[in-house]
């Protein structure tokens, strides 16, 4: 992505790639609750306001924190995406690229394809 630019594994950051059109790659990790999220590192704490294991978090808890204000004050109240809401995004912009998936958590890969299936 564009790591100087936006905050990273974030959705401003993929719309910046896609408006110039540059591809990117994301990260997979899953919620203590199941739920398929971006985020590169095992833990919150370096690009979010709060602390802990993806693993050990609940979707609820992950989606309270700022995953932006770290990067700059204009992207304060940036969430960690959802996986489905990359594909959206991908889905609706006119541009075409490479987009690579990084899978952090073991046994996901079928649900990732299925949402790759599902925004085409």
């Amino acid at each position: 992505g564009l790591l100087l630019h936006a905050p990273e594994n974030t959705l401003a950051n993929f719309r910046g790639c896609l408006e110039l059109r540059l591809g990117f790659e994301f990260d997979v990790r899953q919620t203590k609750d199941g739920h398929l999220i971006c985020l590169h590192d095992e833990t919150v704490d370096r690009t979010t306001n709060g602390k802990g294991k993806v693993s050990e978090l609940t979707l609820e808890e992950v989606r309270k924190l700022d995953a932006g204000s770290w990067f700059d004050r204009k992207f304060l109240g940036e969430k960690i995406p959802l996986i489905e809401e990359i594909f959206q995004l991908l889905s609706e912009s006119k541009y075409e690229v490479l987009v690579a998936v990084d899978l952090k958590s073991n046994g996901v890969e079928s649900e990732v394809v299925k949402l790759a299936e599902k925004y085409k």
